[in-house]
């Protein structure tokens, strides 16, 4: 496995959710935003390429926990920031 973690898809998705989860009850608020998720990304991986690798499961799993309906995602306008609430 190229990131030398091998993770199921569930086990990432419930994951990223549960990450999403403890953020909006540690900041009591009800969103959480897109720049704020990278942020823990940057504090979690410590090189280019393993952060690069996260960003893209952390997409990945919001698309997917946007389309079973767990979480809704929003943007205003293009190249702004993601708003993510939880259902």
């Amino acid at each position: 496995h190229i990131t030398g973690k091998e993770q199921k898809i569930e086990e990432l998705i419930d994951g990223w959710y549960n990450k999403i989860k403890a953020s909006l009850d540690l900041n009591d608020t009800d969103y959480i935003s897109f720049f704020e998720l990278l942020n823990l990304i940057k504090n979690e991986q410590e090189d280019t390429i393993s952060r690069k690798f996260a960003l893209v499961r952390m997409f990945l799993s919001l698309m997917f926990l946007g389309t079973s309906n767990k979480i809704n995602i929003f943007q205003a306008e293009d190249f702004e920031d993601i708003s993510i609430t939880i259902k």
